[in-house]
């Protein structure tokens, strides 16, 4: 009875963490309020209240969730794939949940600025410790496939890190749109977004990774 209770307690953690992320696609900051979470969520703003002290709070735990699956992603990857590729193929992963989710997707820095300015201190610390757990995966990798052991804050892992964090950006940005405009919002077909997805990653790839010094 117990294991059903904790699963049936987790479930609707979950649909609240979820529902925080559609409201905040949907609505943005504005209409970003407890009440709209929980009507999204079909619970009670006392059962909102149950799970999460703050819509920020609810917010960074869906984040979590997604930053977990990237990583792992990454990390289950084929032994033999750069870090680029692990990282391109994870982004596609991500981009396909956003979609069918229905957050095809407002920006991910804009989602990052509001935990990060949201005042609330616990939800700053897990974005960065969400940031480490990237680190850790790329370092995790690089070091399999290189031989040599990578720390997870290495000059070596952070540029890794920033070259496909660019190539994610620079496909947002290519559709001219702003931060709280969604994907879906702006008539923009999953496809066409996995292939501009694929193309800054190629040019990622070809100006800095395959391109010889000199």
């Amino acid at each position: 009875m117990s294991g059903r209770r904790e699963s049936k307690k987790t479930a609707t953690r979950h649909a609240i963490a979820e529902a925080a992320l559609t409201v905040m696609t949907h609505r943005g900051i504005d209409g970003f309020t407890v009440a709209a979470v929980a009507e999204e969520a079909g619970v009670s703003v006392r059962t909102f209240h149950n799970y999460f002290s703050s819509v920020s709070e609810a917010l960074q735990y869906q984040c979590s969730i997604l930053f977990d699956a990237f990583a792992s992603t990454m990390v289950s990857a084929p032994a033999e794939w750069d870090i680029l590729s692990c990282f391109e193929h994870a982004a596609e992963q991500l981009i396909h949940t956003i979609f069918d989710k229905g957050w095809a997707a407002i920006n991910p820095e804009a989602i990052a600025l509001y935990l990060l300015s949201s005042g609330e201190s616990e939800c700053a610390d897990q974005y960065h410790a969400d940031i480490d757990k990237m680190h850790a995966a790329i370092a995790a990798r690089e070091s399999i496939l290189c031989g040599v052991p990578y720390s997870p804050r290495s000059l070596h892992v952070c540029l890794l890190y920033e070259l496909s964090v660019a190539a994610m950006n620079a496909t947002v940005s290519s559709f001219g749109l702003g931060r709280g405009q969604s994907l879906a919002d702006q008539g923009i077909p999953k496809d066409e977004f996995l292939s501009t997805l694929r193309q800054s990653f190629a040019t990622i790839r070809n100006r800095f990774i395959d391109t010889p010094v000199g």
